[in-house]
């Protein structure tokens, strides 16, 4: 069985493909969704290790979505990453917009940044 799973939630195909692409390399079981409603349908700890989200998805903003994740499961959070793109304005580490301990990812990343983060996410080094 693969491990970890993560469940990767933006509606941009590309970014999708790319993190799909070198988590799996890396031996990850990776599933994707475009939509907040998706993400909690579809998430929960018993199920995957890992979400990372755009922080701005068609129905849902990270701020929302990162609350209903919490009131859900709150100790979740050190395995919930938002993406957050490198050109907007947002202060690090996105206090207020998602919550004042959420992580965030400027994209694009590379590769390498992106097994690195999922890594240390899951405590895996």
């Amino acid at each position: 069985m693969p491990w970890p799973y993560v469940l990767v939630a933006t509606d941009d195909v590309e970014t999708a493909e790319a993190i799909r692409a070198t988590l799996t390399a890396e031996g990850y079981e990776v599933h994707t969704v475009g939509h907040g409603a998706d993400v909690l349908d579809r998430f929960s700890p018993q199920h995957y290790d890992l979400l990372i989200s755009s922080i701005q998805l068609p129905d849902r903003v990270g701020r929302d979505l990162y609350i209903a994740l919490r009131a859900r499961w709150p100790f979740a959070y050190p395995r919930v990453l938002f993406l957050v793109p490198v050109n907007a304005q947002i202060p690090p580490p996105a206090k207020g917009l998602v919550g004042p301990e959420a992580p965030i990812l400027r994209t694009p990343l590379t590769p390498e940044a992106l097994r690195d983060v999922a890594r240390r996410a899951l405590g895996v080094l």
